[in-house]
């Protein structure tokens, strides 16, 4: 794999989640969490023996801290129409318990379902 700045940015996985907000389609991009952010998560949620959370108010807590950084992009703009800022964006929708959950769990739970790793006759896992 050649890697550039397009490959390191189609590496990552994004999540979009579309909700409404007074009749208004609303949208919010999420990349996915990186590896020490998402090892934090995990061990805030104390895995059980299955690999399930035993507490996961404390994961989805520590998984909040991450939410800004990972924003990639979202529909929130000002009075004049201006994008605002992801924290400013994050305040917002941290307003409503209902659509701010619904958006954790949505990005919490979301996978790649897109990537197949297969063996090549090489050997290369990758290829």
């Amino acid at each position: 794999m050649i890697i550039t700045k397009e490959t390191k940015q189609n590496f990552i996985f994004k999540t979009r989640i579309d909700f409404v907000i007074d009749d208004n389609d609303e949208y919010v991009i999420l990349r996915e969490m990186n590896t020490a952010e998402q090892n934090a998560v995990l061990q805030a949620g104390k895995l059980n023996a299955d690999g399930e959370p035993t507490d996961v108010i404390a994961m989805t807590a520590q998984a909040e801290k991450y939410f800004t950084g990972c924003i990639v992009d979202h529909s929130g703009v000002d009075e004049e129409g201006k994008k605002v800022s992801n924290q400013t964006f994050y305040d917002f929708i941290r307003q409503s318990s209902s659509i701010f959950q619904a958006i954790m769990t949505t990005w919490m739970q979301s996978k790649r379902m897109d990537l197949k790793i297969q063996k090549s006759e090489g050997g290369n896992p990758l290829a």
